[in-house]
C-alpha cells in the first residue's frame, strides 16, 4: 500500500508533535550562569518572555533570590558537604516546581536567609515565604529554570543533582569584564580559586585579578560542560548574541526545546541591544596584563 507524500508529511508532523508533547510532560530544567555583568539578565528576559518560569522572587537583574538565599554564601560553600548541597537543591527544586516544603525545609530556608551575608529583604519577608511554601500549593510545574550568575560556581554539584539539567553559560569579552564595575564574584569567590585582591583601591590590581578570575572560572565551566554535559550545555558569546539576535535567539530556543510563533519571535529578537561598555578596554592600558593572560582571552574566542 502506497502512502502519498502529503499523508507521509502529515504523519511525520504528528509524530514530531507527539514527541514534543511527551518531552514536555517529562519536564525540563535549565540554568543560566556566567560572570556577573556578562549579559545573563538579557538571556533570562528572553526565556521569561518566551513563557518559561524563572521564579517569582526576582530582583531587577532577574536573579533568582531563593537561589541566592540558599547558595550565595562563601562561608557555607567552603564547609558544605554533598549532602548539605543536595538538601538545599531539594528545597530549591520544590520551590521552583511548585511543590510545598516540609516544616524542616521551610526552617532551613529561613536559617539560610539569616546566615547569608547578601540579604535582600527583611526577616519578616522571608518568614512569609517560608510559611507560604509550607502550606499545600497547587501550582506544580514541569518546565522551569533560573538565572543567577553564581550558578557557574556550583555547576559540578548541580549536574550531579539535576542530571538532565540544561546549562546556558554566558561569556563576554574578558578585557571588557576586566574593567567592569561589577566585580562582586571576584571578591566573593576569587579566594577559592587562589585569586586574592590585596588592595581593593589599586584599580590596576583589581583589573588584573578580575581578568585572571574571568579566565579561571570560564575555563573551569567550559571544561565541566565539555566533559560532563555533552549535548546539555550552550555557550553564548554575548557580544555575538547582541550583534546577531536573529540567529542566536532561535538557537537558544532550540536548545531549550521551546517553540514560539513568528510575532513572539520578532519581539524576542528586539530585546538584545549593544551592551553598554562594549569595547571599553580599547581606551585602557593593556600593558598591565601579561601576554599569557592576553593569549587566554583569544583562546576563549575574543579578538584583541
Amino acid at each position: 500500500m502506497k502512502i502519498s507524500p502529503k499523508i507521509a508529511i502529515e504523519n511525520i508532523n504528528l509524530a514530531l508533535i507527539t514527541i514534543n508533547f511527551i518531552f514536555n510532560l517529562m519536564g525540563k530544567v535549565f540554568a543560566i550562569g556566567g560572570l556577573g555583568g556578562s549579559g545573563t539578565r538579557v538571556i533570562a528576559k528572553i526565556l521569561q518572555e518566551a513563557g518559561l518560569f524563572i521564579g517569582n522572587e526576582l530582583n531587577e537583574e532577574l536573579d533568582n533570590l531563593v537561589f541566592i538565599s540558599l547558595f550565595k554564601n562563601p562561608a557555607c560553600y567552603k564547609n558544605a558537604r554533598k549532602s548539605d548541597l543536595d538538601r538545599r537543591y531539594r528545597i530549591f527544586e520544590r520551590y521552583m516546581s511548585g511543590k510545598n516544603w516540609t516544616l524542616s525545609q521551610s526552617m532551613e530556608y529561613f536559617r539560610a536567609t539569616q546566615a547569608n551575608p547578601f540579604k535582600y529583604n527583611s526577616p519578616q519577608h522571608h518568614l512569609k515565604i517560608a510559611a507560604k511554601h509550607f502550606i499545600k500549593r497547587n501550582d506544580e510545574r514541569l518546565n522551569w529554570g533560573w538565572k543567577e550568575p553564581n550558578t557557574q560556581i556550583f555547576l559540578e554539584s548541580l549536574i550531579n543533582y539535576f542530571p538532565d539539567l540544561k546549562y546556558i553559560h554566558v561569556i563576554r569579552h574578558g578585557l571588557d569584564m576586566a574593567f567592569s564595575a561589577n566585580k562582586q564574584q571576584l571578591f566573593n569567590w576569587g579566594p577559592f580559586f587562589g585569586i586574592i585582591v590585596k588592595d581593593g583601591k589599586d584599580q590596576n590590581e583589581v583589573a588584573i585579578k578580575q581578568l585572571e578570575y574571568w579566565i579561571k572560572i570560564n575555563n573551569i565551566a567550559l571544561n565541566t560542560c565539555n566533559k560532563k554535559m555533552i549535548g546539555k550545555h550552550l555557550i553564548l558569546n554575548f557580544n555575538d548574541f547582541c550583534l546577531n539576535p536573529g540567529i542566536e535567539i532561535p538557537r537558544l530556543l532550540d536548545f531549550i526545546n521551546i517553540q514560539v510563533g513568528p510575532v513572539k519571535l520578532s519581539k524576542l529578537i528586539n530585546i538584545p541591544s549593544k551592551p553598554s561598555g562594549n569595547g571599553r578596554y580599547k581606551n585602557e592600558d593593556l600593558t598591565i596584563f601579561t601576554q599569557k593572560q592576553l593569549d587566554e582571552v583569544e583562546k576563549l574566542g575574543f579578538k584583541i
